[in-house]
């Protein structure tokens, strides 16, 4: 049972949540034209900044028309998967922010998969973790699971899986969206997302031109075969 600081700071952080949800809302998806530049001081705040990453995730979802194939009934949830060593907390975020509260997403639930979760052990078969990638509707690839990418997303090819993660060279190397952060010029940071359609096409899943329109939010990156 949660102490009733932990509840508070709980409320807040879905408060802030709210706030960021309803001001990326206004600020870029009515207004085209307008960027979502969501500044962070130099001096990153960790859970700022993974709140943030939960914000966009939720509109990347929003965002994103899968094949029918790839979506169950009406109503069936939308699946996040969490794979990696989570050392920021991104999925008990994503649980607090956007599952507990009940948020949906194209009128449909979500629901939280750990793939690997915190000092708990790995999946360790390839046939397990495959198994487990097929109910994943977004998957966002931790820094930890750098070194084993490269199997990874030769498990990923024939699926329509959003990818997502903030590794480096993670668009050009088989991953469709990658947080990138880049100075503003006054002394801040800010979350640019690199997505690679070509990626994405060949996944069978189509971005909406709404959200692919913030042009400086959003950097459209292609790499060559």
């Amino acid at each position: 049972m949660l102490k009733r600081g932990g509840q508070r700071a709980g409320k807040r952080w879905k408060a802030a949540l709210l706030a960021v949800f309803a001001w990326l809302l206004l600020s870029g998806f009515h207004h085209t034209s307008q960027t979502v530049m969501v500044q962070i001081p130099e001096k990153l705040d960790h859970n700022k900044a993974t709140a943030l990453k939960v914000a966009y995730l939720r509109y990347i979802a929003e965002y994103t028309t899968w094949p029918d194939s790839k979506l169950e009934e009406p109503g069936a949830p939308i699946n996040f998967c969490v794979l990696g060593h989570d050392v920021e907390g991104l999925a008990r975020r994503i649980n607090h922010l956007i599952v507990e509260p009940n948020f949906s997403i194209q009128d449909r639930p979500v629901r939280l998969e750990i793939l690997s979760r915190g000092i708990l052990p790995f999946l360790s078969k390839d046939a397990d973790l495959a198994n487990s990638l097929r109910t994943c509707h977004l998957l966002y690839v931790l820094p930890s699971e750098k070194d084993r990418w490269d199997k990874l997303s030769g498990l990923l090819k024939s699926q329509s899986i959003v990818t997502v993660s903030e590794m480096e060279g993670f668009s050009d190397q088989g991953g469709m969206i990658q947080f990138v952060l880049t100075p503003t010029g006054n002394g801040s940071l800010r979350y640019t997302l690199h997505i690679n359609l070509k990626h994405c096409q060949r996944a069978g899943l189509r971005l909406s031109s709404k959200f692919l329109s913030l042009k400086q939010a959003v950097r459209i990156v292609e790499f060559p075969d």
